[in-house]
């Protein structure tokens, strides 16, 4: 079954002003306020509201509210304006009059220009009449309402008038599952859903299929998923995923990917089983399109133009994700939400205690770069090997007598050492591809394989044997202090000393082992799943709950893009994006040889040109 995400739009309505505003107090006029509903008339989907603030005894109020909504072609819902009385929180609100307008019939705004003008609409009751049984106006509101179809047309793949590749995504089988079971994979190719055929009754389910997919957008991200169980009911077993901007023209990445899956009754990270797949990008006219594709924005002129706040865009991404949820479960055949869900990976924009974690995980799997430099560092000084440490001596000695040359050979070795990554570059696509799960759990590595525990086991048995040895070594020697104490003259007095120094010792051994244990017990203690129900015991807490996590996960969208940001920054120079790489190695080569080349025009001009004019004059 083939799927594409729906093309969404964003619905914004400004409310500027009232007038005429029907008097329902006795005093100088009511307190309105104006709702603004998103209301489906199929009555399929829930309604969706925005209000304003209320204003005290006005007839003629000026709110100047705007509110955003996402909504999705066709477009069928209704916007409906509601003008209400504020009597209070312990009454209910009178309605003053209402507005109903069909989503079709708004203005299309394209471009960055000015918008679409406001407009004046006429309040009605629920007969329709725009006046009640006194011949009184219910009153007009000033608004402007009108669709955006280029502010969110990245996030259902973007403009697709200009193909600049296509994808190749293959389906092999999946292994090592730990009994038959009946299982489905699910590709999702930027916009575009493949659900493959369920296998029952497998425990080595087979699809052997091959999808192709066009790319629109260099920086979209193929992913595939595996599930367990049927259509209506199935449990994520893990995905593949890989960015487009990482991979070489034609080359094809394929092997047996590790899946893992958060247990919901444990909340650890467990292994599931092994998915055979392979990815392959072609440019199209030799990558032309790609390159200058891949210099443009990813993001539309009008969110540089007419930014929203980062809590708003927030919101309408986690809408936009919500449309694409509710219309594949009504799509034929109907799309599991556990499935959408998963593939959208809607977790980043709930709270999510494993996200923050994740991201954290993944600043320090960064930070652990700095180690292997200074690792590095250590070597290339430490005579280790004599001839690196020889050199790292001459460089030294050439700088101190050089110190111009200091940033042009810095740069070059830059450059170097990126270009010793190249060949490698295959093995580490093939390494992101990998189920990255474990980094909800805060661990910045993977968790240890079978044959790493079996290492790591003998590792410890012979750090265990060492202990004992040494243990009945340090006996020996006591018994031998305590055989030479007796053979002394006067030893008495020595003996007591000799043993309180031995107590001394052995209490000091003691208290640094059971440090050492409980340091142990710590870090091998099982992770609680964090429950935010347990700091909601009462309902009317609800809205300062929803504020509290709304914080929170803006603090995990940042960190996200922290991580993200800093992922990018390392992957420069190991050929993760490999046009950037290239360019930015081109740039470093090109500012060593500006500074070489400065350096020696210098020289020339001080030595050559000064000291001829110097004697030329003198």
């Amino acid at each position: 079954s083939h799927y594409v995400d729906p093309v969404t739009a964003l619905l914004r309505v400004e409310v500027k002003r009232g007038r005429n505003i029907m008097n329902l107090d006795d005093d100088g006029g009511s307190d309105p306020y104006c709702e603004v509903a998103l209301v489906d008339p199929k009555g399929v989907r829930p309604e969706q509201t925005q209000a304003t603030h209320y204003i005290d005894d006005a007839t003629d109020p000026e709110w100047d509210r705007a509110f955003n909504f996402i909504v999705a072609k066709p477009y069928v819902d209704h916007l409906v304006l509601r003008v209400y009385d504020y009597d209070g929180a312990t009454s209910f609100d009178d309605l003053i009059g209402m507005a109903k307008i069909p989503i079709h019939e708004l203005d299309v705004y394209k471009g960055t220009k000015r918008p679409p003008d406001e407009r004046w609409i006429t309040l009605v009751d629920k007969e329709g009449n725009d006046r009640n049984k006194d011949g009184e106006v219910y009153g007009d509101v000033c608004v402007r309402a009108y669709l955006d179809e280029e502010y969110f047309e990245h996030l259902h793949g973007g403009n697709a008038t200009a193909e600049v590749g296509r994808m190749t995504v293959d389906v092999l089988r999946a292994t090592d599952l730990p009994k038959d079971t009946t299982t489905f994979a699910v590709v999702k190719m930027g916009p575009y859903w493949t659900r493959l055929p369920s296998v029952e009754n497998s425990s080595k389910p087979a699809w052997k299929q091959r999808l192709r997919y066009p790319v629109f957008e260099p920086a979209a991200r193929c992913t595939v998923a595996l599930f367990e169980g049927t259509a209506s009911s199935c449990k994520f077993l893990g995905r593949v995923k890989l960015q487009l901007s990482t991979m070489e023209d034609g080359v094809r990445y394929a092997g047996s990917f590790q899946l893992m899956a958060r247990d919901p009754s444990s909340g650890e990270i467990k292994k599931t089983c092994k998915l055979e797949c392979g990815m392959q990008f072609n440019y199209k006219n030799g990558g032309s399109l790609v390159a200058r594709k891949y210099l443009e924005p990813t993001l539309p002129d009008k969110w540089y133009f007419s930014p929203m706040s980062d809590e708003e865009k927030e919101r309408m991404i986690k809408a936009h994700k919500n449309m694409i949820v509710e219309r594949m479960k009504h799509s034929s055949p109907p799309v599991n939400e556990t499935v959408s869900k998963e593939l959208l990976e809607f977790s980043k924009h709930e709270v999510n205690i494993g996200s923050i974690k994740s991201s954290i995980a993944r600043i320090q799997r960064l930070t652990a770069g700095f180690d292997k430099i200074g690792s590095g560092l250590t070597y290339a000084l430490s005579w280790e090997s004599i001839p690196a440490t020889a050199l790292t001596q001459c460089y030294i000695v050439y700088l101190i007598y050089k110190p111009n040359m200091f940033m042009p050979s810095l740069l070059c070795l830059v450059a170097l050492y990126s270009l010793a990554l190249f060949p490698s570059r295959y093995g580490r696509v093939l390494q992101r591809m990998e189920a990255d799960e474990w980094l909800s759990q805060g661990l910045p590595f993977p968790p240890p394989t079978e044959e790493e525990e079996r290492r790591k086991k003998e590792a410890e048995e012979e750090r265990k044997r060492k202990e004992e040895e040494e243990e009945e070594a340090r006996k020996k020697a006591e018994e031998e202090e305590k055989k030479l104490a007796k053979l002394e003259g006067d030893a008495d007095k020595n003996r007591a000393d000799r043993e309180k120094r031995l107590e001394e010792k052995k209490k000091k051994r003691e208290a640094e082992e059971k440090k050492r244990k409980e340091a142990e017990e710590r870090a091998n203690a099982p992770k609680e799943a964090f429950n935010w129900e347990s700091i909601n015991p009462l309902a009317s807490l609800q809205k300062q709950m929803d504020e509290v996590f709304a914080m929170i996960t803006m603090s995990q969208n940042i960190l996200d893009e922290a991580a993200s940001c800093a992922e990018r920054v390392a992957g420069i120079l190991s050929w993760e994006e490999p046009r950037v790489t290239a360019g930015v190695l081109v740039v470093i080569l090109a500012l060593a040889w500006a500074l070489v080349y400065v350096e020696i025009v210098t020289r020339f001009f001080i030595k050559i040109v000064l000291g001829v004019v110097v004697k030329t004059i003198f």
